[in-house]
């Protein structure tokens, strides 16, 4: 969890500097809403940390904060992503549906814990953790680097590949 809080301190920095370069206005409500979600999500994950598992009502306060995550990771899925990051956009959208699933294998697990299969909690574990890494991942390309690691696929765009657009008045001209 505390490296999740760390990846939220230089998203929050990364953020600044980019704002502080006089950037549209697009930029500007992607920031505001970047800054947002991570003030948010380290309180959330900060108190996550502070229950105390042993206590009968854990896991409810666990539900309970899951379901602000999910929250705050629909929010942050639905910010408009400038062009520039728009790589983000869709990592966003699977961060958003890894913590629903992390949240709906807790509440399974949460609703008969007596009988309930642990494996429920390790999966949503792991949907929590799919969920932060591409949250990570964000972060990196906000940076101006390139995520790596297994299931990465990067495609480059070549500037010098492409079509040229031609001007259809000098094909109708020429026929004529």
């Amino acid at each position: 969890m505390k490296k999740y809080i760390t990846l939220t301190l230089v998203m929050l920095a990364m953020l600044i500097t980019l704002c502080a370069c006089g950037n549209t206005s697009k930029l500007d409500e992607y920031y505001d809403g970047m800054v947002t979600f991570n003030g948010n999500i380290q309180i959330i994950t900060e108190t996550l940390e502070l229950i105390d598992v042993e206590k009968e009502s854990s896991a409810k306060q666990v539900c309970d904060q899951l379901d602000k995550l999910v929250e705050q990771f629909r929010i942050m899925s639905e910010l408009e992503v400038p062009s520039t990051f728009s790589a983000c956009e869709s990592l966003a959208d699977d961060a958003y549906s890894y913590m629903q699933e992390a949240d709906s294998l807790y509440k399974q697990w949460a609703a008969d814990t007596a009988n309930a299969d642990i494996q429920l909690v390790e999966m949503a574990k792991q949907n929590y953790e799919r969920a932060m890494t591409r949250v990570n991942y964000i972060s990196i390309i906000l940076q101006g680097d390139v995520p790596e690691g297994e299931g990465i696929t990067i495609t480059e765009e070549d500037a010098t590949d492409f079509t040229p657009v031609t001007d259809d008045s000098e094909t109708i001209e020429e026929a004529e």
